[in-house]
């Protein structure tokens, strides 16, 4: 099965197990033969055991720090801030294996194993740290997977988000509610993006870059991404081809210019080669 097209069929849907499989089927595009269904198996174990602890009266907050304490405590889920950005972080089925995380793919741990236990749970995309939103019985909580799955009250975020955003004003109260599995795959992408940036690592870079592209068309700042990094790997024509449609799309954006000079240099440096 092809990754992205899998991962596109997936983006469409709302329920937790879709969302696991396509976390891992971000990462089958760096891991080639990764076996999807056994992963999905050894969340389905964690759902079971949470399931156990899970009781019909408690109500949400006792029902999330339940989930919380099995994932966290006994099966020793954390973040990993030591070495936040190793690309592992972002791969499920790594984070699975070494029990090490970021926010989002930690999220998506809890998020698949509460739903296996009974317990409505989403992604929630708090400027700069992914949390969760768990609901039971009309009532929800939020909480931070990559703090231990600490419950967190309005107070709470808004020193989160202040920490993250100084100067960044009030929290918008939109931040506090549930995104979408598109969303969520999106983001994690544009995590692994950044991280092999850094790296210098390009092509893999291009690589998220496309899937972006492929979920949210929409993006025009990641049509330009991509041929930025087409650029950079000397694959001129495809470069041109995203700096032009951008200019046609958004031919009034505040770094149009910027990119109308590099469309410039690159056709320059193209027809001197021909």
């Amino acid at each position: 099965m092809d990754p992205r097209s899998r991962l596109t069929a997936l983006a469409g849907t709302v329920d937790a197990r879709s969302l696991a499989e396509g976390a891992l089927w971000i990462a089958a595009e760096a891991h080639p033969g990764l076996d999807i269904q056994s992963c999905l198996a050894r969340l389905d174990a964690l759902g079971h055991r949470a399931a156990e602890r899970l009781a019909p009266d408690m109500d949400v907050d006792r029902a999330a720090a339940a989930v919380a304490r099995l994932l966290f405590e006994e099966e020793g889920f954390q973040g990993n801030a030591k070495d936040y950005y190793d690309p592992r972080n972002s791969f499920l089925d790594d984070v699975l294996e070494r029990r090490l995380g970021i926010p989002i793919t930690l999220s998506v741990v809890y998020v698949a194993v509460a739903a296996r236990a009974g317990l409505v749970a989403a992604g929630v995309g708090l400027p700069g740290h992914f949390v969760v939103r768990a609901e039971r019985r009309g009532r929800h909580r939020l909480l931070d997977p990559f703090h231990g799955g600490a419950l967190l009250d309005h107070a709470a975020c808004e020193a989160l988000v202040a920490r993250l955003r100084p100067g960044g004003g009030p929290l918008d109260p939109r931040w506090l509610e549930p995104v979408t599995t598109r969303q969520i795959f999106v983001r994690m992408l544009t995590n692994l993006k950044a991280v092999y940036s850094t790296l210098g690592d390009w092509a893999r870079a291009l690589g998220a870059s496309e899937r972006i592209v492929l979920l949210a068309p929409e993006a025009l700042e990641e049509l330009r991404d991509r041929g930025t990094l087409y650029a950079r790997l000397g694959q001129g024509p495809a470069a041109a081809r995203d700096w032009e449609a951008y200019l046609q799309r958004a031919p009034k954006a505040g770094d149009a210019e910027q990119v109308r000079s590099q469309l410039r240099a690159l056709r320059q440096a193209m027809g001197a080669l021909n």
